[in-house]
């Protein structure tokens, strides 16, 4: 057994120190050349705080002239429906092509449905896909964009932090994705074939080749199954350096462990190799520590101190400053969400997604289930 956790601890170890690694030494492309031309598809569905402030915000780098902006919601009835129409009148006060519409999608992935529907006719060679809770204020697009530069390009995507959040449960959330293994600007260091579409920018032509969004409806995960069908299409997926801000608030237990559980279970449907890299790698920490404190001091030594600079260059990431006793304590938080997150996973088919229940099947086919 010492054997086993000497051996699992140094793989854990140089897991997180190869990430650390990686991560410092990424550069973002140069931000240059002309303000682009986008179309920005922004679903939305149900009340969030400070929408209308969110929706409002395009980033740096556009041509706001040529631009197009597109809010939606599914139905008339959608509670984020009175923010939405706030948020696109603003926009067009600031000069911007923006316009809501009521998608009516009935995929079982409704932001799929009300995507498609949101760049229907498009005309433009860049679109971008944002999600609601995301503030693009001082987001730089021509950032994003620079690796497109290479045609072979087909999409690049903005690894998701979250910022501002109000209840322990924000804080424990952001900690996911701000002071952890699972934080996606160090996980795309050494996981390559994921995609997260927070911030999606997408050749038009790379998505009309797979089908758009309007073959992923079934799908839950459906920025991992693009990412997939891209690259078996001959395009290239890339990670960009620069992050982008989520300002979800509010949130107790059930909401935050629902959210990272439905990750969990995409995984499960899409990658299922990957599933045990949850617990013998992303929440590792405490059942490794418990396991050699006594026999192998050092080990236990070494998957901390590696623990706690994942933390710190997470949280460095995230353009989080804060000190040594909170990467500690961010650490544990996560590692805690993670299993959790985890164990409902493995446990259950079914997921809350916007209000809905939704069954995942096989390859991450998803059944609404009312």
């Amino acid at each position: 057994m010492t054997r086993a956790a000497t051996l699992w601890g140094a793989v854990v170890t140089a897991a997180s120190l190869v990430a650390v690694a990686r991560s410092r030494l990424a550069r973002g492309e140069a931000a240059d050349g002309d303000a682009l031309t986008l179309t920005i598809a922004r679903p939305c569905a149900g009340y969030e705080e400070d929408l209308s402030d969110r929706l409002a915000t395009v980033g740096e780098g556009l041509d706001r002239a040529r631009s197009r902006v597109r809010l939606g919601v599914a139905t008339e009835g959608d509670g984020a429906l009175a923010a939405v129409r706030s948020a696109t009148e603003r926009l067009r006060d600031e000069g911007v092509d923006a316009a809501c519409l009521v998608t009516h999608a009935v995929t079982a992935n409704q932001k799929c449905g009300q995507v498609a529907a949101l760049l229907e006719g498009a005309g433009t060679e860049l679109v971008a896909v944002v999600d609601s809770d995301v503030d693009l204020a001082g987001f730089d697009w021509r950032s994003l964009a620079a690796p497109m530069r290479d045609p072979r390009v087909g999409a690049v995507w903005a690894p998701p932090v979250e910022v501002n959040g109000r209840t322990p449960w924000d804080r424990a959330s952001a900690a996911v994705l701000g002071a952890s293994l699972h934080a996606f600007p160090l996980l795309s260091q050494i996981d390559p074939a994921g995609m997260v579409g927070k911030v999606l920018l997408l050749r038009r032509e790379a998505l009309d080749v797979v089908g758009g969004f309007d073959a992923l409806g079934d799908v839950l995960g459906e920025d991992m199954a693009l990412a997939r069908r891209l690259r078996d299409a001959g395009w290239k997926v890339l990670a960009s350096s620069q992050v982008a801000r989520a300002v979800p608030r509010g949130r107790d237990r059930e909401r935050v462990v629902s959210r990272y559980a439905r990750w969990v279970t995409v995984i499960r449907a899409q990658r299922p190799a990957l599933l045990a890299s949850y617990p013998l790698l992303f929440f590792a920490t405490g059942p490794l520590v418990a396991v050699t404190a006594r026999r192998s001091p050092a080990v236990a030594l070494s998957v901390l101190a590696a623990r706690v600079l994942v933390a710190r260059e997470a949280q460095r990431r995230a353009g989080v400053s804060r000190g040594w006793s909170d990467a500690v304590a961010d650490a544990a938080m996560a590692d805690g969400v993670l299993a959790a997150a985890f164990l409902r996973a493995v446990t259950r088919r079914t997921v809350e997604w916007r209000g809905r229940a939704l069954r995942v099947d096989a390859g991450g086919v998803a059944v609404s289930e009312r």
